[in-house]
């Protein structure tokens, strides 16, 4: 019922407004038709057809980012900038779309967030970003929602978080210049993620040494497409890395240099968001 998914987003304090049955183009006006108020909403909506639309940028209403994910290429893409920056996949609403995924999350006050799409999006073309902009602001299709008979749906109902200060710096080309971050940090921080838990990473002269323990070489391995029974250098350096090593009881060692080190925490996927 879309009238219910309108109503569930506007007391997440998100503003909403109708769209055309089975559409995504709003009609005009439709920004001053964008409400959070539960009850003014409920009242307003004109029929269980519509489709729901979210507004980015309403009076009196927080400015809304959302990150509109493109399947696979783009969770790939925010999980590639997560790694690097060493955070966490923001814990935030998640709207399954019919091509992937939409991330609610507040913009910071006084901050411009502009809305971008394809090779324009500063997170890379599979990351379009719908912002308040500066004036009438972006908008997306909402849970609720059937275009061209495939539905939007709420994957995630948790509250709303700020967007993180390293997206905000991403969104706005202010990402302080200087030396990227430390690759044993970024390549620890990515190992974890991917539950390699009885792995250490650790700075050993110039270069970055990896020592898998337990079953980690194996599933290693099998991230890579190896030979899940044992991860040599030799067959690293097959798949594009240039490492060095040792198998001992301890475990498997690699070391890498720096940028080997960053690419190799590229390739490690992520668990999904609890």
């Amino acid at each position: 019922m879309s009238v219910e998914a309108a109503v569930e987003l506007a007391t997440w304090g998100v503003a909403v407004f109708p769209l055309p049955p089975g559409g995504r183009v709003p009609e005009r006006g439709w920004q001053r038709q964008a409400s959070a108020d539960p009850e003014h909403v409920r009242a307003a909506w004109p029929s269980e057809a519509a489709n729901v639309g979210v507004a980015c940028r309403a009076s009196g209403v927080h400015g809304l980012v959302v990150l509109d994910i493109d399947g696979d290429a783009g969770e790939q893409q925010l999980r590639g900038l997560c790694r690097a920056a060493g955070e966490p996949w923001p814990a935030t609403a998640l709207i399954r779309t019919p091509h992937g995924w939409h991330l609610y999350l507040w913009a910071p006050p006084g901050v411009v967030i502009p809305s971008t799409s394809g090779p324009r999006s500063p997170l890379g073309p599979a990351i379009d970003v719908r912002g308040p902009g500066q004036r009438s602001g972006g908008y997306v299709v909402g849970p609720g929602s059937t275009v061209a008979g495939e539905t939007y749906v709420v994957q995630l109902a948790r509250p709303i978080v700020p967007l993180p200060r390293w997206l905000v710096q991403h969104l706005t080309g202010t990402r302080p210049a200087g030396p990227p971050v430390d690759p044993v940090t970024t390549l620890a921080n990515a190992a974890a993620r991917a539950g390699l838990d009885n792995t250490t990473v650790t700075r050993f002269g110039s270069e970055v040494r990896v020592l898998l323990a337990g079953e980690d070489a194996s599933i290693l391995a099998r991230v890579l497409g190896l030979d899940p029974e044992g991860l040599l250098p030799m067959a690293v350096r097959a798949v594009g890395f240039h490492a060095s090593g040792s198998v001992t009881p301890a475990g498997t060692s690699l070391y890498l240099g720096d940028d080997d080190a960053r690419r190799l925490a590229n390739c490690l996927p992520a668990r999904e968001p609890a």
